[in-house]
């Protein structure tokens, strides 16, 4: 009986242990650091980013998404009727997308950047890790056709968690011209169990603790955010783009969605790159690879 009466401890003891690390685990990826504007306006000039991005036309554009959340953003004119929706990575802010604007600009894009939840100029809340955030993708888009008009045309381009968020936004809306999908995970609760080791040295299922809370106090669960699914039925063009040398999400990540996806679609896995280093390796590359990927999806309209 004392045996049992230990082990029966040990048991608890351990299950609470994991509770409380799952807890703290659940907080440190949904309530990470915000990156702030000058912050981020110093890294992207000392990177060669900013470029023309004073001299453009632009203007405000807030929206407010599904569930009155507020999200800064900025339009910058272009000169055809044509829409891309740009979506940043995690801990970041819009800034960080100032680098994809030259290159749609020069192809005459309205351009629309902006805060994901939680970052930038947005008030605090948490990141769902792509769960309320491709819902936010679709109240932009609505929040577009509503001023600009129903026939514009909307394209998506998303970096880390923005490729992501961008798609999983299109297992909820096919209206959009393409994405360029550049090093987004397929799976969190993967991703998450894979950074659990390297991390934060914790075994992996330490993340089905970590969902134990998610639910409990989010309502939803990191293993059911899997941009993967939204692929199974996809018709939208996609371009995917991924560093070679990514050790933070992994590029098979990209190599899996690339193989589900049923759509009209290219992969560029880039040689000696990191997480989100992909234009940074080569930008003249990169920017070829869109320009060429776009032109021949609007061949392929005509």
């Amino acid at each position: 009986m004392k045996v049992l009466l230990v082990l029966f401890i040990a048991v608890i003891v351990i299950l609470l242990l994991c509770l409380v690390i799952g807890y703290g685990t659940m907080r440190f990826v949904i309530y990470p650091k915000r990156t702030s504007y000058e912050e981020a306006e110093q890294i992207e000039k000392s990177k060669g980013y900013w470029g023309d991005y004073d001299s453009y036309e632009k203007e405000a554009f807030n929206v407010t998404s599904f569930d009155g959340y507020v999200l800064h953003g900025e339009l910058i004119k272009g000169v055809a009727d044509r829409y891309v929706i740009i979506t940043h990575g995690y801990t970041y802010n819009m800034l960080g997308s100032i680098k994809y604007v030259h290159m749609f600009h020069k192809l005459g894009y309205n351009v629309y950047i902006y805060d994901l939840r939680h970052f930038g100029k947005n008030d605090e809340s948490f990141c769902s890790m792509g769960w309320y955030e491709s819902r936010d993708i679709i109240a932009v888009a609505g929040a577009l056709r509503q001023r600009f008009g129903n026939n514009i045309s909307i394209g998506l381009h998303g970096e880390s968690l923005g490729c992501a968020s961008s798609l999983m936004a299109l297992g909820m809306s096919q209206e959009f011209e393409f994405l360029i999908a550049d090093c987004g995970f397929v799976d969190l609760h993967k991703l998450l169990a894979d950074q659990a080791k390297k991390m934060l040295h914790m075994p992996s299922f330490i993340v089905f603790f970590t969902d134990f809370w998610m639910k409990r106090l989010h309502h939803y669960r990191f293993a059911e955010v899997r941009p993967i699914d939204a692929l199974e039925n996809n018709n939208v063009p996609i371009l995917f783009i991924h560093g070679a040398a990514d050790d933070f999400i992994l590029p098979e990540h990209t190599k899996q969605a690339y193989e589900a996806c049923r759509s009209y679609k290219r992969i560029s896995l880039v040689e000696g790159a990191g997480h989100a280093q992909s234009y940074e390796k080569d930008p003249a590359e990169y920017e070829t690879n869109v320009t060429l990927f776009l032109e021949d999806i609007h061949k392929r309209e005509n």
